[in-house]
């Protein structure tokens, strides 16, 4: 019998208010962690269950109105913490990845969607559409960071609902 792994890591994390993120949280910054998991499929391969943040968030938000998200959002992450070099720490190429489940497109889902060309896109219907419809301009109000997307995602996403 085959069996399917699933290992679980981290590539940053951000400090937020406990209030921003949980009902009748407190005015106080805690760390939330930008988790990304590795599937190891018998058939299928590697798997990438989202991709947590990478050095491209900081040049995502040197602009305004990006920049707002990069200063209620205090994110932290070191270049080896990028889920890239953390798969090449483990012996894995990026060419290696073909298939990455996104959550959502909050930037600690998806800052490394970019370093993964070959990969194809799985996510909802309604995450989808959100993310291609909404105005550059406020998307960064929900969490969402156009210039970490892959051009032609919207051709490389397999829509499951």
């Amino acid at each position: 019998m085959k069996k399917t792994k699933l290992y679980l890591n981290h590539a940053g994390y951000c400090l937020a208010k406990e209030n921003h993120a949980i009902k009748d949280g407190k005015k106080v910054d805690v760390q939330f962690n930008a988790l990304w998991g590795l599937i190891l499929h018998p058939e299928k391969g590697y798997i990438l269950f989202d991709t947590g943040y990478s050095q491209r968030f900081f040049e995502a938000t040197k602009k305004f109105p990006n920049s707002i998200y990069a200063s209620i959002t205090k994110v932290v992450i070191k270049p080896a913490d990028d889920v890239l070099n953390q798969l090449k720490n483990y012996g894995i190429d990026p060419s290696e990845i073909k298939h990455i489940i996104v959550s959502h497109f909050h930037g600690d889902h998806i800052c490394g969607l970019l370093d993964f060309p070959e990969a194809t896109f799985y996510c909802s219907s309604k995450a989808l559409n959100h993310t291609l419809t909404i105005p550059s301009f406020i998307a960064f109000s929900k969490g969402i960071l156009k210039a970490l997307l892959p051009e032609n995602l919207k051709e490389r996403t397999i829509q499951i609902d």
